[in-house]
């Protein structure tokens, strides 16, 4: 995939698979996320295991992939990620608006136009978003 079908395949409201290090043993979780075309960025509450997980080390891994069936024909697309992750206190990042924040165009990117009140309450809980820069990326799309 070039550069701009990567952008392209990013910008659809898919589930990525965001690995952290738990002592040692992989921890994987599904989450939303938002590419800029430099860095993931990826909502979460500070109360997480990948939040205290990316505290005590930052090298990360994601995938975002699709396929269709049958198996036996199966075209697959992916994006694999190898990252330095950082945490970024929510109010240090968004401003006084966080109608305008990128945790709020995450959330509007999967769940819609809920009512802004009620996104408003998600804000009330302590958050960060996990910034990802990106050491490694490889895209594929193939049929097997």
């Amino acid at each position: 995939m070039n550069r701009e079908e990567i952008r392209s395949y990013l910008a659809k409201p898919l589930v990525a698979r965001f690995a952290t290090s738990d002592n040692g043993w992989p921890h994987v979780t599904p989450v939303w996320f938002e590419y800029d075309g430099e860095n993931f960025w990826i909502p979460t509450q500070a109360s997480t295991k990948k939040a205290t997980h990316v505290k005590k080390d930052k090298r990360v891994a994601i995938i975002i992939d699709t396929f269709t069936e049958p198996i036996s024909k199966f075209n697959i697309t992916q994006v694999v990620v190898k990252g330095e992750a950082e945490l970024i206190a929510v109010p240090s990042v968004e401003g006084f608006d966080p109608l305008k924040s990128r945790t709020m165009s995450i959330w509007h990117r999967y769940l819609g136009d809920e009512p802004e009140d009620a996104l408003k309450n998600r804000m009330k809980i302590k958050r960060y978003l996990i910034k990802i820069r990106p050491v490694k990326m490889y895209a594929i799309r193939d049929r097997w």
